[in-house]
């Protein structure tokens, strides 16, 4: 079961939040027209930061319109700034996807997100994806990595699902460079990106990190995990 779902909402800000243990996808942004009767439904203008989702099967599913029910996409949804810790689905069951983006949907924002997962980094169906940008994230690529239903890893799903998107200085560990744009980077894995304690969980880039620093704003590529912490502060966070 998701521990958010958003299936008419707009103008939502979800930040500082700790989501973990759930053996389905934790966040879920899907437009729903039940039976027809509500074709108002929306889902835009949502914001999802400096949040951790941990110890899941899958992180992040969105869908643009209801499949079974006319109604506007899903758009303007930005997710920046979150750990996605421990998506696993060797661990939990599923598929141990990072983001899943079906049916069509506007202006999705990927950005400055730090995510270990097993499975598929992007998923893609049901597009094309117009006004798609994903930057600045620090992720496994696995098998998958970016792939849609019927496409090929890296840039075919790309050209295929987001022909207008951008997708540039992220760090894709483990990723075949000749699939994706040149402004990115293909570490051979994760112990190669600089981590100050991969072992330990402190995934922030070590000042000899080749990544520190080097995303679009002069940033350090993925998520700023301080910030998370601050904004986590006095959360209850139980033990792993």
């Amino acid at each position: 079961a998701a521990l958010l779902e958003l299936n008419h909402a707009r103008r939502v800000l979800i930040a500082g939040n700790l989501f973990e243990h759930t053996s389905g996808t934790a966040i879920l942004f899907t437009v729903r027209n039940p039976g027809g009767t509500a074709p108002w439904s929306v889902v835009e203008d949502v914001t999802f930061t400096t949040n951790i989702v941990r110890h899941t099967s899958a992180a992040v599913g969105m869908h643009g319109p209801d499949a079974l029910a006319p109604g506007p996409p899903a758009r303007r949804l930005l997710i920046q700034n979150n750990l996605f810790d421990d998506v696993s689905g060797a661990r939990w069951g599923g598929t141990g996807r990072l983001f899943e983006a079906s049916n069509g949907i506007e202006d999705l924002v990927i950005d400055h997100n730090t995510g270990l997962q097993d499975g598929g980094l992007l998923v893609a169906a049901g597009g094309p994806h117009p006004g798609f940008i994903y930057r600045n994230n620090l992720t496994n690529h696995n098998t998958d990595g970016v792939h849609g239903t019927g496409t090929a890893p890296g840039l075919p799903t790309l050209d295929a699902y987001f022909p207008d998107g951008s997708f540039s200085r992220n760090v894709l560990t483990g990723g075949p460079a000749n699939l994706y744009p040149a402004d990115n980077f293909l570490p051979s894995s994760l112990t190669d990106v600089g981590f100050v304690d991969l072992a330990g969980g402190d995934y922030r880039l070590s000042p000899a990190s080749p990544y520190k620093h080097g995303g679009t704003d002069g940033r350090d590529i993925g998520a700023d995990l301080d910030a998370i912490a601050a904004a986590l502060a006095g959360v209850f966070t139980p033990p792993d």
